[in-house]
């Protein structure tokens, strides 16, 4: 009997000191301020945060809706992009928690400048 608690001890331990945790950029990297880029633009900035965040894990062609896979495809769906992904209307995306602040400045400023590509 003692040795099935110990058992059960042993795996739930390892269980809870093992399970998923998100990293917030923010507190992992606190000297990264003024990360955010000001001028940014689809082909050097916005493609590297949009492929990480949003179509690595769904928002390409024959999974999730919108297809994010290209400058045209973002650009005609920055409105919901907005909602989603710097308003977090109605929910945030992606849904493993929101982006960076950085990441979100630097969308913010994008569409600011009239998202150049």
């Amino acid at each position: 009997m003692r040795k099935k608690i110990l058992v059960i001890i042993s795996i739930s331990g390892f269980v809870f000191f093992n399970s998923c945790y998100y990293d917030k950029e923010e507190v992992l990297y606190p000297n990264n301020v003024g990360c955010e880029k000001t001028n940014p633009t689809y082909t050097n900035d916005l493609a590297t945060i949009i492929n990480s965040n949003c179509v690595s894990g769904c928002h390409t062609f024959g999974r999730q809706l919108p297809d994010l896979s290209t400058y045209a495809f973002v650009k005609n769906n920055i409105n919901r992009i907005k909602s989603r992904a710097i308003d977090a209307s109605p929910s945030s995306m992606p849904p493993s928690g929101k982006m960076s602040t950085c990441n979100t400045t630097t969308l913010q400023n994008w569409i600011n400048n009239g998202m150049p590509q």
